[in-house]
Parts: structure tokens; C-alpha cells; sequence
């Protein structure tokens, strides 16, 4: 089967709000970073909170774990063999300082049965990995972040995530001229 790759450049732009998402691209960043910054504050617009997601058919996949976060699964998306940058497979969320839960990272999955697909945003997808799910085939996946992760965009963990309660999870994102604010 040959996996599809749709991707929607979303070049809306977008006026900083309440700092949840660098709204501000800078010629430093790569292509691929401002596309993923792109979908990023897209994903934040439409999926801010975890009752987004199970509005739009996500269903809660794990419990929140430590600089991942809770795991919203669109099942129908994730068990076929296409790529959305509009639809992603996952979407992850945290707790922030004010003990609120937020979106904090989207995930693009594949199932290993279907062929690796090519780097996705200039990415290679990380894998094989478990899903934990009975039944479930391992994934390819590839992780755009949605909050300020020092790793970087696409990093899958999150050292700022944390699940313990108020005041320990994710740094808010600056409306500055700076590219390291995802």
C-alpha cells in the first residue's frame, strides 16, 4: 500500500493571544520548522483542550505520563495508511501552571504493517514503537510540539511536561522574534 501524505500549509496569520503558541516565524527557521509551526498553531486553535479532541472523535489513550502527556487517539485515522498535517493521528496534553490541561504536542502515526513512510517535514520517523495497545501493530510516528519543548519542534519528549499538579508542567510560549520558543 502506498502511504499518502497530504500537507496543508496553513499561512494564515495569526495574532499573538494569550502566549500559548509562538505565533511569530523568522527567517532562521527552516522550511519545515515554519510549516510545523504552522501546524502547530493550527492544532492549538482547534484542539486547546482535551474536550476539543473528544469533541472531534479522539478518544483519551493513556493516562498523562511524564514529558508526554495524556495520549487522545483518533482511531479511524491512526488504523489507516495516510498522513494529514490537518488531521493528526495524535493529540497530546499536559497540565500547565495553572493546573489546566492544554495541548502540548501532535503526533502522525503509521502502522508498521504499511511501509515507512518517507520523512515527513524533513523528519525521519521515529520507530518501531509499541503502542500498548492489545491487538495494536507497532507505529512509525513523528511528534510536532505545540508547547515550548528546549529539545526542539520535533522532539518527542517534552522535559518541560510534567503531571504532578499545578505549577510544574509546560513553560508558556513567548509572542517574541524567537525561533527557540517551541
Amino acid at each position: 500500500m502506498n502511504t499518502q501524505i497530504s500537507i496543508l500549509l496553513l499561512m494564515t496569520p495569526l495574532a499573538c493571544s494569550d502566549g500559548d503558541v509562538d505565533q511569530t516565524l523568522t527567517p532562521r527557521l527552516s522550511d519545515n520548522e515554519q510549516t510545523a509551526h504552522m501546524v502547530a498553531n493550527e492544532m492549538n486553535m482547534n484542539f486547546k483542550r482535551p474536550e476539543d479532541a473528544v469533541a472531534a472523535g479522539y478518544g483519551e489513550a493513556s493516562p498523562c505520563l511524564e514529558g508526554l502527556g495524556s495520549h487522545y487517539v483518533d482511531f479511524a485515522a491512526f488504523l489507516d495508511d495516510t498522513i494529514d498535517l490537518s488531521h493528526p493521528e495524535t493529540l497530546r496534553y499536559a497540565p500547565n501552571e495553572d493546573d489546566e490541561n492544554k495541548l502540548i504536542a501532535v503526533e502522525y502515526s503509521i502502522l508498521t504493517v504499511f511501509p515507512k513512510p518517507e520523512p515527513l517535514l524533513g523528519q525521519e520517523w521515529v520507530g518501531p514503537a509499541s503502542t500498548g495497545i492489545e491487538g495494536i501493530p507497532p507505529i512509525w510516528f513523528v511528534t510536532i510540539s505545540v508547547r515550548n519543548n528546549p529539545d526542539g519542534i520535533f522532539a518527542t519528549y517534552n522535559p518541560s511536561v510534567a503531571c504532578r499538579g499545578p505549577g510544574v508542567a509546560l513553560a508558556r510560549l513567548t509572542c517574541v522574534d524567537d525561533p527557540t520558543g517551541l
